[in-house]
């Protein structure tokens, strides 16, 4: 008898109308090949009998940008996240939207974060040491209004991307350690991380004008932008540091 074990679930959302998406809307390749996960209501991609050890997977719709993603498996529990698919320009709007173009120069990494007191987080504790794993946070709604994932911690010069695994009560829990220290009232929004394409632009989409957080990881840069209603350009050099 064959013995079917999920190594991986993943929950996929549409970045545009913050649903969950359909089996039909993205195609599934792990580790270079096609591949047919199974789909449960919610939006939830099950992968299952994976080997252990890393893999990569990349989700491909017609009305989104490539999203890739890496993760590992280990037996026993199955790895558990989340990703939000990114709009292209070939997305069926049903509105006017509001559109940013960032000409990104050297190319790299870009995360953008929109801002909004409705889904963000926000230290509660006087400081948060380096290393720390576990935050004590405030945030208006229920725990689930704030899914697990990726957000940008926004402090200055010490801005930095973190996962958050979970978040129960007053506690926001980290996949990885926090790389700098942040005193209270600093401020962790859901991010996307973006990369340019071939002629060098990022594109996000927007449901309306918002005020918009940029980082560049390589350059540990934070930028803030006002968005008006339509089309915004902007860009930004990425060029590596020299030692």
């Amino acid at each position: 008898m064959i013995r079917l074990q999920a190594s991986a679930v993943l929950a996929v959302r549409d970045g545009y109308t913050g649903r969950p998406v359909t089996a039909s809307a993205v195609q599934c390749f792990l580790d270079g090949q096609r591949v047919l996960p199974q789909y449960r209501q919610g939006g939830y991609l099950v992968f299952l009998n994976l080997p252990d050890g890393p893999h990569q997977l990349l989700l491909r719709g017609a009305y989104y940008q490539d999203e890739r993603l890496q993760f590992q498996t280990a037996g026993g529990s199955p790895v558990e996240w989340g990703v939000t698919l990114k709009p292209s320009a070939a997305y069926p709007f049903r509105r006017a939207v509001t559109q940013l173009a960032v000409r990104l120069e050297g190319g790299g990494a870009l995360w953008v974060a929109a801002q909004g007191a409705a889904w963000e987080l926000r230290l509660a504790q006087d400081e948060a040491p380096a290393g720390s794993r576990s935050l004590k946070i405030f945030y208006r709604g229920g725990p689930e209004a704030h899914p697990r994932g990726q957000y940008l911690l926004c402090d200055k010069s010490k801005s930095e991307t973190v996962t958050v695994a979970g978040l129960e009560g007053e506690r926001a829990e980290l996949e990885a350690p926090l790389a700098h220290p942040h005193r209270r009232g600093a401020v962790l929004l859901p991010a996307q991380c973006y990369h340019a394409d071939a002629q060098g632009w990022v594109r996000a989409f927007f449901r309306e004008p918002v005020q918009v957080c940029l980082f560049l990881p390589e350059q540990k840069k934070l930028q803030t932008l006002s968005l008006q209603e339509g089309y915004n350009e902007t860009a930004l050099a990425n060029a590596q540091k020299k030692e």
